[in-house]
């Protein structure tokens, strides 16, 4: 039984029980630990998306179109959205830390070798990110509903594909933050897709 040190232990329980310990431990192998100062950019809206991070101390502030959008906190990806993209994605908000943060950062390059060498774990991996993606609109702020749906559905629908819950808990969050049938149809445009393709739960290659 491989054992972890306390840090990992609690990054394993609380984020990647999906990945059994040998995965999580290859994994991490590829990782590197950080701990940032406030007010540090890990991330620039509009510029190519190269890195994944997971916080695990601290919180960041996350700015789309000049409006803050979100918070982020200890257990909170940044960039998962954006490395669900097939075709050099771009990071939807800048991400500023807004305290001491501690994090673990990948390169997407790396992870791309990963899914070669191991694409048992690249598998799970985008799984538990796109799982993530979804729980995010379920603890959504309201700060910036729509631009929030809009990263959501970002990485919901990153796989070309979205299934009945999926569509039930964007259903939901339009619901309690009146987002528009019109809102959500541009929200659909904008990533490509109709809304019939989006009813039918696949996207038409």
């Amino acid at each position: 039984n491989i054992s972890f040190d306390p840090m990992r232990e609690r990054i394993y329980d609380l984020m990647f029980q999906d990945l059994t310990r040998v995965q999580f431990s290859v994994l991490m192998k590829e990782a590197k630990f950080t701990e940032l100062e406030a007010g540090v950019t890990l991330c620039t809206e509009g510029k190519v998306a190269d890195k994944l991070f997971l916080l695990t101390d601290g919180t960041a502030d996350s700015v789309h179109d000049g409006v803050l959008s979100g918070i982020y906190t200890s257990g909170n990806f940044v960039g998962d959205s954006e490395y669900l993209q097939d075709h050099e994605p771009r990071y939807f908000s800048t991400v500023v830390t807004k305290a001491p943060t501690t994090l673990i950062e990948w390169d997407y390059a790396t992870l791309q070798k990963l899914k070669t060498r191991n694409p048992s774990i690249s598998f799970t991996l985008r799984a538990l990110l796109k799982d993530n993606v979804v729980a995010k609109s379920k603890r959504a702020n309201t700060f910036a509903p729509l631009a929030t749906y809009r990263g959501v559905l970002m990485g919901i629908l990153a796989d070309g594909k979205v299934d009945m819950q999926e569509r039930r808990v964007l259903s939901q969050y339009c619901a309690v933050h009146s987002i528009s049938g019109s809102d959500h149809a541009d929200a659909l445009r904008s990533l490509g897709w109709t809304l019939d393709e989006f009813n039918h739960g696949k996207k038409n290659v």
